[in-house]
């Protein structure tokens, strides 16, 4: 067998191997570039098939055809090339009038080797006899004028593709350099090859290597972009998810130089993506590289930042300030750390709240070799989030004058008696409180308490509260009875259309007795009975629940009036249901409970008020209303009642 038989079947071979690859790749085409790689392959595919056929030819007219034919994946490649590279550098497709360029001329190529008359400016094969060259037997051509003018412009043409794709190759992150560096030798060898060959420059063998070259740095592709899938991490898939995420994505290498970035990231940072690379993280975004100051390796850190980003116009510069400030493309530092001074930076910038999230990347034996910035926007959810927090403590603002508004500030005083309150409203803050008392001064030398709750939050609470408490007030000044207070109170909050709008009180007039101690005529409207510690310790409840206010007519209410004495010293507690149910789990905090709490108290009523309070918040976190109204005849049997304390205690 002929050394360019062996060859040409060693090609051959190789070739329909290297075609199995093609079937490889299209039956994975969807990845990004997936198409132009497969057309990459048919081209080489070509090449390798007819040179192997034409070193195989025994007679010069095969020889001639073969040589001919082979063509056709050579001019081929050049566009195919560029279109899968282009791809795979994220630049997207190749544009229609740069294909045009491209096929210009391969279709000179092939139309003059389609012409008889033509066809030897390529290359021909010498008539005379003894010029003509053998190998093995098998005629070999010989070059003809056009054929250097054609190589050199296949070699700039697939010399910028492969230059391209190393280049790209070459700016991998610092994990896949090694492979990104036998990938880059790998494309340069049929090009080293080739030169030897048509330089007749030590090469023993006039064969010429470059297809079977070709063939070998395509395998090698193929196996790197799939078998280690950096098809997925550079600029293909790439350009298909990274640059397509409405996050920000930025690599940064050991150094914190800028690797990449995508199209989100340019937007943050306010500097095109090729302006970026090279650039440090600190010179850039200092505010952004603090965060890798403490950031673990083993872990995702997340922080949030102020940037102040620069405009960018259309042509990938920063917009001058309004003052004429020249930015261009690679600008001074636009990072700010959250109360920090700012950098220099340009006039017309936008301030943005960026969340960072870092995760690092190591290598086999955990050496920190890279990080991964996501950078998100959330500037639009810190403005809600303020405006939130401002609309918050203004309701709470609003709130806390309205609720001052509705209950005293200081509970009046009044001869023979030590008063206590206290009131805290459930649920999130902000809201009025439904829960509601009052001590104020009624006819006939007496005094009058309420304590109420109100049905609902808010300002609906407030203004049934507001009723509530001053129509009492009229009515006690007035020398109505403890049950017509009631009535009339029913009355004022019945004819209203609003179903929601009822109450529950406990209310009483209160004279001081001759012998000492005070007389309540007290009389409840649908609220919890109040509790009287006796001198002796005992604890009962004191009065008939009655009608809830508001929910029925003046003739259906049901209120009756009871007389509670007081001995010196001797405490009625009223409450709101608050107390009583609020709740742990399943568990509620109970009148037993309740009463516990008032024999253990302290003597004074506002020890009697704190350790109400300081019990039902012990017991539940998430309570309604809650409020307390103690009322104590003078220990001491006092002409003047000592000074009420402020109801927040």
């Amino acid at each position: 067998m002929s050394i360019s038989v062996f060859l040409g079947a060693v090609l051959l071979v190789g070739a329909l191997g290297y075609l199995g690859l093609a079937a490889f790749v299209w039956r994975h085409r969807q990845a990004g570039g997936g198409f132009a790689l497969v057309a990459t392959l048919l081209a080489v595919g070509v090449w390798s098939i007819c040179y192997a056929l034409e070193l195989s030819s025994r007679t010069v007219d095969a020889a001639r055809l073969w040589s001919g034919v082979k063509y056709l994946g050579i001019v081929a490649l050049g566009p195919a090339l560029w279109a899968f590279v282009l791809r795979y550098t994220g630049r997207g497709s190749l544009p229609r009038w740069a294909l045009v360029l491209l096929l210009v001329e391969p279709v000179a190529v092939l139309v003059v080797l389609a012409v008889p008359a033509t066809h030897d400016l390529l290359h021909y094969y010498p008539t005379r006899p003894g010029e003509l060259r053998l190998l093995g037997g098998n005629p070999i051509p010989e070059i003809g004028p056009l054929f250097w003018p054609h190589a050199v412009y296949t070699y700039a043409v697939l010399l910028g593709a492969v230059g391209l794709l190393v280049f790209r190759l070459a700016q991998v992150a610092v994990p896949y350099r090694r492979s990104g560096f036998v990938l880059i030798l790998v494309a340069l060898l049929p090009f080293a090859g080739n030169l030897l060959y048509n330089a007749e420059i030590a090469w023993p063998v006039r064969v010429d290597p470059t297809p079977f070259l070709f063939s070998l740095t395509m395998a090698v592709l193929v196996w790197g972009f799939f078998r280690l899938r950096l098809l997925d991490l550079l600029p293909v898939a790439r350009s298909v998810v990274v640059d397509r995420l409405a996050d920000g994505v930025v690599v940064v290498d050991a150094y914190r130089r800028f690797v990449d970035a995508n199209e989100a990231a340019e937007r943050l940072l306010g500097v095109r993506r090729a302006d970026l690379v090279g650039l440090t993280l600190g010179e850039l975004a200092p505010a952004v590289d603090a965060v890798l100051d403490g950031h673990e390796p083993t872990l995702t850190s997340r922080a949030e930042v102020v940037l102040d980003i620069p405009d960018l116009d259309p042509d990938g510069g920063a917009v001058d300030g309004p003052e004429g400030t020249a930015t261009g493309g690679r600008l001074g530092r636009l990072g700010r750390r959250s109360g920090g001074r700012s950098g220099t930076v340009p006039r017309r910038t936008r301030r943005a709240d960026v969340a960072v999230s870092v995760t690092s990347i190591t290598d086999v034996v955990g050496r920190n070799t890279a990080q991964v910035l996501v950078l998100r926007d959330v500037s639009e959810r810190k403005r809600t989030e303020r405006r939130v927090r401002e609309l918050l403590e203004e309701q709470t603002r609003l709130a806390d004058t309205l609720q001052l508004s509705l209950r005293p500030r200081t509970l009046m005083e009044v001869s023979g008696a030590v008063l206590a309150g206290r009131s805290v409203p459930g649920g999130p803050g902000g809201q009025v409180s439904g829960d509601f008392y009052d001590v104020h001064a009624a006819a006939d030398g007496r005094w009058a308490f309420v304590l109420g709750d109100v049905s609902g939050k808010g300002v609906r609470a407030a203004v049934v509260t507001s009723m509530a408490r001053y129509t009492v007030r009229t009515l006690s000044a007035q020398g109505w009875t403890s049950p017509s207070v009631l009535s009339q109170l029913n009355l004022a909050l019945a004819t209203t259309d609003d179903l929601e709008r009822f109450c529950t009180v406990a209310y009483a007039q209160v004279e001081s007795r001759p012998e000492g101690g005070l007389r309540a005529y007290l009389v409840l409207g649908g609220h919890p009975a109040p509790l009287v510690r006796r001198g002796d310790g005992l604890v009962e409840p004191v009065g008939v629940p009655g009608t809830v206010l508001g929910t029925l007519s003046e003739m259906e209410v049901e209120v009756e009036e009871v007389v509670v004495d007081l001995a010196p010293g001797e405490i009625l507690l009223a409450y709101t249901d608050g107390v009583t149910e609020a709740r742990a789990g399943s568990e509620l905090f109970g009148e037993e409970r309740l009463v516990e709490v008032l024999r253990r108290a302290g003597p004074g009523a506002d020890d009697v008020a704190d350790a109400v309070m300081a019990a039902v918040e012990v017991f539940s976190i998430d309570r309604d209303d809650v409020a307390v109204l103690v009322v104590q005849a003078d220990p001491a049997g006092a002409e003047q009642a000592r000074q009420g304390k402020d109801p927040d205690g």
